[in-house]
Parts: structure tokens; sequence; C-alpha cells
């Protein structure tokens, strides 16, 4: 990571400009910084709106929790990958490299394949086959990217830090849908992602909303730490004009956030309006 960090360090010369009057005047660290960032954030735009297809590292940086190098044994070794799946979303997935501590145990490991290829033997025939599930000694976010552990892109020295995945919703091109966040426990990483990281450069592209699928394990985090919303929340008139049907079934853990404090006065019922709730 550190050298594509490298390309956002301002030159220690500052360049010259012309005013509108003709006048030179220094072009700052500050405004060339700027600069860059109001690139790659148009390049990130672009990319989930279809316009373009790939995305350079460090537009896929803007996405990283300063966390991440607050718990890093070795900052230097961080490494973000791209793991797109479809045109117009962003998956992302960021690790520590030759990490020095053992995360998953290379026998329990070997013997976890073994079981598993018993285990798809005995079930042959069947449509529907079950892996048996990875032992304590494999760790959990391992065991999810077994197939790339596999297949040589990702190794056991590997330290998985998080992975996310983020587009457009579909009905509303104004907010960000994200899903499939996963990552270590405890760290504060997720934390970091969703009061920070989202809601800053949601605003930075334009947007007006982030939204979500939560499930019952974690979905008070999103209303009541990020003060989301859920559908039955929203003015019954806005629900299907936000959001077509997609909301309106079997989504009940569909959460939204509002980026603007005029959204939540114009779409939320208002005695369920979170008065008192940090909304960034």
């Amino acid at each position: 990571m550190s050298d594509s960090e490298s390309k956002f360090v301002p030159p220690e010369e500052t360049g010259e400009a012309k005013t509108p009057d003709g006048f030179e005047q220094p072009i700052t660290p500050e405004q060339t910084q700027a600069d860059i960032r109001l690139s790659l954030e148009s390049e990130i735009l672009e990319f989930l709106e279809g316009k373009r297809t790939e995305l350079s590292h460090e537009a896929l940086l803007l996405f990283v929790p300063g966390r991440l190098r607050e718990i890093a044994k070795n900052p230097d070794m961080i490494e973000i990958q791209p793991l797109r799946k479809e045109p117009g979303e962003i998956s992302i997935l960021a690790l520590e490299k030759e990490y020095p501590v053992v995360l998953t145990d290379p026998k329990a490991w070997a013997k976890w394949h073994q079981d598993i290829e018993a285990a798809l033997k005995a079930q042959e025939g069947r449509n529907f086959k079950i892996n048996p599930p990875a032992p304590r000694s494999v760790n959990r976010l391992h065991a999810r990217f077994m197939t790339k552990i596999d297949e040589g892109e990702l190794s056991l020295s590997d330290r998985i830090l998080f992975t996310a995945k983020l587009r457009l919703h579909p009905d509303n091109p104004q907010a960000l849908f994200v899903g499939d966040f996963d990552g270590e426990t405890h760290q504060g990483i997720g934390r970091d992602f969703y009061m920070n990281i989202l809601p800053s450069l949601a605003k930075e592209l334009g947007l007006r909303y982030i939204v979500g699928q939560n499930n019952v394990s974690n979905i008070t985090f999103f209303t009541e730490t990020l003060a989301r919303y859920t559908k039955d929340e929203l003015k019954p008139e806005f629900r299907i004009r936000l959001f077509s049907e997609s909301i309106t079934n079997a989504d009940q853990n569909f959460t939204i956030q509002f980026l603007y404090d005029e959204d939540v006065e114009k779409y939320v019922n208002k005695d369920k309006i979170k008065r008192n709730a940090d909304r960034t």
C-alpha cells in the first residue's frame, strides 16, 4: 500500500496558476490534494453509473477506514484488492499481507479439505450439498475465502481485514446500497467504515441516502448507532416513491440513512424522527 499512498503525497514544489486578473498565485498542496480527491470521486461515480469498467487502486483507497492502519501489525503491508462481480458494483477486499501471527493451523486446513471431499462424495447425486463447518483452528475469514486461497490468490498468512460491496440502488440512483460487509470483529473497522468513510464519501458523490438489507443480529447498530430508518418509519406515500416495490414486501430489515436533515423531515413520520441522533 505504501507505493500507492506515495501518489497522494503533494509535491514539494508548488506550481503557478493564473488568476482571472492575470496575476500568478501559488497552487498549494491542499489544492493539489483536493483536485486529486475530486478526480477520484468522479471516477467512482462514473463506475457506479456504469460509465467505466475499471477503478484505479487510488479510488479504492477512498473506501478504506483509517482504523485498518491503527490495528495492523505492519501498516505498509495492507493491500486492497477489487472483487467486482457485476458492472457498476464495487467489491473490495482489504488484507494485511504476511501477517506474523498464525491465524489458521495449516494441518487443520488440510484436514478440513479432506472432510469436505468426503462429505461431498457422501452426498453425491443430491441437488443441494452441505460442506462441514470449518474447525475453530481455521480462521473464519479464511474459510469464507477458501476458494481464493486454494487458487493461490490469497494465502493463509494473509490477514483478511474486511470486505464489502457497494452499488447504486436500482430504484433510486441517489442511494448507495451497501451489502455483504464482513471483517474482523471487535476491531472498530465496521464502525469507522459506516460512521466516517461512507457518509462523507456519499455526500461528496452527490448522493442523499445510504441503504442496506440488515438482519436481526445487527439491525440495532444501523437503526440506533447510525440513526437509520426502517421502511415502516417512512411516510406511506414515500415508501414506493423512493424505492418502488423493492421495500414494500418482505424486506422488513431494509434500512435507510438520510444524509441531510431536510430529507428526514420530508420522508419520515414525525413521531419516528430520531431528534437526538448524531447524523453525519
